[in-house]
């Protein structure tokens, strides 16, 4: 009897000694020995990333136009995927997105902006001031640039044009400060407005003092156009 045991105990030791040699644990170590639901959560970590970059890249295609079919200066038209990530950087919609933005009405308008749309709120704004209150609108348009949003010179621009208050120097001025600001393709649209040479003149004084008061000399970020 006392051999058997002897044997019995010999050969635990065996197995003890074998373990500690080879480093493998055993198998009730739950430290070493992660759940099923752990290792898939552990390899699935890796790929988190990949539908973000998926509706990023989307987003990008929205804006592209086929080179030989972009209108000269328009201001929504990406050439490359550079241009597309700037537009979306600055805050401008895609040609698709202002078209259905445009058929909301002014409240479905203003709970886009409020979620934080930052193309809607450019749109409400305008559509405040030009159809509504000028000064409310124009207030809307102003914090919208002041968050950064590129596009919002374009909205304030079109409200000095377009609402009651309708101001062509001011539009020109803000137009301006989009350009000097980056938007090179604002020179298009700046090129087509009826203006004196003398208005013109009061217009880019009035954009230089914009830029070094209300833009707060921010650096330009110039538009990609290879």
């Amino acid at each position: 009897m006392k051999g058997k045991l002897l044997a019995g105990a010999c050969a635990l030791c065996m197995v003890v000694v074998a373990t500690s040699c080879t480093g493998e644990s055993t198998p009730s170590d739950p430290a070493l020995h992660p759940t099923a639901s752990e290792n898939q959560g552990r390899r699935a970590h890796p790929r988190t990333a990949a539908p973000q970059q998926q509706l990023n890249r989307r987003a990008e295609q929205d804006y592209l136009c086929i080179p030989e079919r972009c209108r000269a200066g328009g201001r929504l038209q990406a050439r490359s995927l550079n241009e597309a990530r700037w537009l979306i950087e600055n805050g401008y919609p895609s040609e698709d997105e202002s078209k259905r933005l445009s058929l909301l009405n002014t409240a479905q308008l203003g709970i886009e902006a409020d979620a934080g749309n930052r193309a809607a709120q450019v749109l409400y704004g305008k559509r405040i001031a030009v159809e509504s209150n000028f000064l409310s609108g124009l207030t809307i348009l102003r914090q919208a640039a002041q968050a950064g949003s590129l596009y919002a010179y374009y909205g304030i621009s079109d409200a000095y044009l377009e609402g009651s208050s309708a101001d062509p120097i001011n539009s020109y001025a803000y137009l301006r400060l989009a350009y000097i600001l980056g938007d090179s393709k604002a020179a298009g649209e700046l090129a087509g407005r009826d203006l004196s040479s003398i208005e013109r003149a009061v217009a880019d004084e009035r954009a230089s003092s914009l830029y070094r008061t209300f833009a707060e000399e921010r650096a330009p970020s110039v538009r990609p156009l290879e």
